[in-house]
């Protein structure tokens, strides 16, 4: 009994880190494609990686893209970057991923992506955390 148990819990543990690397390699992706996006100037590519929630505070991509500009200048044109820490939330439905970033001017960042699963199933990205690193990102 106590070996199908403990076959049992090694199983879990085993799906359970399958399905947190597979959110993880899923919330890397988007981003990916959302910087790739940017530094193309394809706006509605980038801004169909947004959540509805972002998309409900700016309706027209070009708004969105100017907020981007204004406020993530270091995600919108980033130098080189590095994927950090991805934390997929207990419930499957939230990722947290870290990006380093070396920005404009050779200033280094963090980014913290959350992403969101969507009632389709899809993760959108519903936030972005941006501080700046006193030492260097990468």
């Amino acid at each position: 009994m106590r070996s199908v148990l403990t076959a049992l819990i090694a199983s879990l543990l085993i799906a359970t880190t399958a399905m947190a690397q597979d959110g993880i390699s899923t919330a890397r992706d988007i981003i990916e494609k959302q910087i790739s996006a940017f530094l193309n100037d394809d706006i509605e590519t980038a801004y169909s990686f947004a959540a509805p929630g972002i998309k409900a505070a700016y309706p027209d991509p070009r708004f969105f893209v100017e907020m981007v500009k204004r406020n993530y200048g270091p995600v919108y044109r980033p130098g080189n970057y590095a994927f950090g820490r991805g934390v997929l939330g207990t419930d499957g439905n939230t990722i947290a991923q870290e990006l380093l970033i070396t920005g404009p001017m050779g200033k280094d960042w963090r980014a913290v992506y959350v992403l969101e699963k969507q009632a389709d199933g899809a993760f959108r990205i519903t936030g972005v955390r941006l501080s700046k690193l006193s030492g260097s990102a990468i």
